[in-house]
C-alpha cells in the first residue's frame, strides 16, 4: 500500500459512521462522507496496491522456488500444465 500511495498520494480517509438499519437496529449499515472523486482516487491506490502485491509475490516466488526470472520462464509458467 505504501508504495501505491507513493505514486498516487495518501488514501483519503474521513469521519464514516455505523447507522442502524431502520428495519432491525442490531444491523448497521456503512456511510463514509467520501466524494465520487475521492472514492475514484482511493480505487486507483487500492487498484495498484493489489497489482504490485500480486507482482510482488509472483517474483518471490520464483526466487524461492530458485527458477530463472525471464520472459522464457514466464512461457514456461503459461505454458506448463499446472
Amino acid at each position: 500500500m505504501d508504495m501505491a500511495e507513493e505514486k498516487y498520494g495518501k488514501l483519503i480517509d474521513k469521519d464514516s459512521d455505523f447507522i442502524p438499519l431502520d428495519s432491525n437496529p442490531d444491523l448497521f449499515t456503512y456511510e463514509d462522507n467520501l466524494t465520487d472523486e475521492e472514492r475514484k482516487h482511493n480505487g486507483k491506490v487500492f487498484v495498484y496496491s493489489i497489482k504490485l502485491e500480486e507482482s510482488e509475490w509472483g517474483e518471490f516466488c520464483l526466487i524461492v522456488t530458485g527458477k530463472q526470472i525471464g520472459r522464457a520462464s514466464c512461457r514456461e509458467r503459461v505454458s506448463s500444465p499446472v
